[in-house]
């Protein structure tokens, strides 16, 4: 089903009171990939969520979508896990925007701008979705978070749409200056009573950063990677 339709004022107070006890580590930004000019409002979200339900899906796959207008609809029930990353939807919440902010040279389609409606309203959910989960914003598109293609082979949400210009957006909508990207990707992550034991692990080869080079200390420990702990302390690998 889809929800009811809300403006970037009161986003923050609906979001606020929808339940949800599920874990969520990542509020993930998508693109629909709809050509912005095709938008019609409810009917528009409707159609998505028919092809969504046509494909097998319970409901829509997007907790959130919105429009050019800025109109936020609310989708899939925030306390359901999603379908829009796929194997990789737990721990998520979907926001969707309505455009297609990527360059199709083939069709004469150089991509959707962003509309500053749409801009307002997509910072204001995903403002009050890290404070309902206790997540930085900023941190949340850090690299290997926070898009669509950070999880699998997709442009999504298009080629213009970066972090750095989502970050600034987060960090100041009216600022022409880029946000701080580079300190916020390379600040310490782990916490000071910790770093002791954390440098005693990379020693020992118990644990290691990510590719990114960075520790990433309060990130949650899959089972399989404790699988590989336990493994490396046996001293068979």
């Amino acid at each position: 089903m889809i929800g009811s339709q809300h403006r970037e004022a009161e986003i923050a107070s609906v979001i606020g009171r929808q339940p949800c006890a599920r874990f969520v580590d990542e509020v993930t930004l998508h693109h629909s990939a709809t050509k912005a000019e095709q938008y019609k409002g409810l009917s528009t979200v409707q159609k998505f969520h028919h092809e969504h339900t046509r494909r097998g899906y319970s409901d829509i796959g997007y907790h959130y979508l919105i429009g050019p207008d800025g109109v936020i609809f609310l989708g899939r029930p925030l306390a359901r896990v999603g379908a829009h990353v796929k194997n990789a939807n737990t721990g998520k919440v979907g926001v969707c925007m309505i455009g297609y902010f990527h360059p199709e040279p083939s069709w004469g389609f150089d991509g959707d701008d962003v509309t500053k409606l749409q801009i307002r309203s997509t910072t204001a959910v995903i403002r009050a979705l890290c404070h309902k989960f206790h997540l930085d914003p900023i941190h949340n598109f850090r690299p290997g978070h926070g898009f669509h293609r950070d999880h699998g082979n997709t442009a999504c949400p298009g080629s213009k749409v970066t972090k750095t210009i989502v970050q600034r957006w987060l960090y100041d909508e009216s600022a022409e200056d880029d946000p701080p990207e580079a300190e916020v990707d390379s600040a310490p992550d782990v916490s000071p009573w910790a770093e002791a034991a954390v440098e005693w692990c990379k020693e020992q080869c118990l644990m290691t950063g990510l590719p990114d080079g960075l520790f990433h200390g309060r990130e949650p420990l899959t089972r399989e990677q404790f699988a590989v702990v336990l493994h490396r302390m046996r001293g068979d690998s």
